[in-house]
């Protein structure tokens, strides 16, 4: 009509006001996890259908499910992370003073740099120390349980000799 109250013009009115009604339900529906993504459109139905309106035609991202907005509503709107209190830097100076230091620049000296190291490779058994713990672990057992608080010299039981060492009492 003429007046604007009829006809088209009157249902286009209608229909503003059903979709403005829609947007502000979804709105009221989701307002508790994404608050944060409705500022300045959270009080006012007809700003919160423009703002729809205006994300319909600009925003040209790939839409994503609710839960992934509302996950991301979290983190981005919720809580602010407590701040912690930094590392303290460490004192370089006393690092580079370890590096100096007159013990490490002696040599290491393996198993390869020993006098007879030629004689072990040759007779092939450098492996001594190993096969000396098999026998050992099997023989210390019996040791072990005949001796109590102390090492004997010496021992009549086939064992190892060992020196004497008291446990000394506090």
């Amino acid at each position: 009509g003429e007046d604007g109250a009829g006809g088209k013009e009157s249902e286009l009115v209608q229909l503003e006001k059903q979709f403005q009604e829609r947007c502000w339900a979804q709105k009221q529906k989701h307002d508790e996890k994404l608050q944060g993504a409705f500022t300045g459109y959270r009080n006012n139905a007809e700003k919160f259908k423009g703002k729809v309106l205006d994300e319909l035609t600009t925003n040209k991202a790939l839409l994503k499910p609710l839960s992934d907005l509302e996950t991301r509503a979290e983190t981005v709107f919720g809580e602010a992370p407590m701040r912690e209190t930094s590392i303290p830097t460490l004192d370089t100076a006393a690092l580079l003073a370890h590096e100096s230091d007159p013990i490490l620049r002696k040599r290491v000296i393996g198993k390869d740099d020993v006098d007879i190291a030629a004689m072990i490779k040759k007779l092939g058994n450098s492996d001594w120390v190993r096969q000396g713990r098999t026998f050992y672990e099997a023989n210390d057992q019996v040791c072990n349980s005949q001796r109590k608080n102390r090492f004997e010299f010496l021992d009549t039981t086939g064992c190892e000799p060992r020196l004497n060492f008291q446990q000394r009492s506090k």
